[in-house]
């Protein structure tokens, strides 16, 4: 989980060169979904940092896809969707 955050990370720098295709996205948003789940909450933590860097630079599906994750039944997904908004939000700060 460690490693694929790095990726992200390294990723999601505007001097980096490298880029996420497509079908990438989403096998990586499975992941994340799933260990967003976990009980620990570094894990979730880490997780919604991973989520809001990949929102600001994915498809809008990831966002369609973590807005349907608000209605589920697991509180710990619902959690960490709503911190990886706080990720976004502070990776991209927008005019108030």
């Amino acid at each position: 989980l460690h490693a694929l955050k790095e990726v992200i990370v390294t990723l999601s720098d505007t001097s980096s060169k490298g880029t996420i295709v497509a079908e990438d996205y989403n096998r990586i948003l499975q992941i994340l979904l799933e260990h967003a789940k976990n009980e620990e909450e570094g894990i979730r933590n880490v997780v919604a940092e991973c989520l809001g860097k990949l929102v600001l630079m994915g498809p809008e599906d990831i966002l369609v896809e973590l807005e349907a994750a608000t209605g589920s039944e697991n509180s710990y997904l619902r959690a960490t969707v709503a911190t990886s908004v706080r990720f976004a939000v502070l990776e991209k700060p927008h005019p108030v």
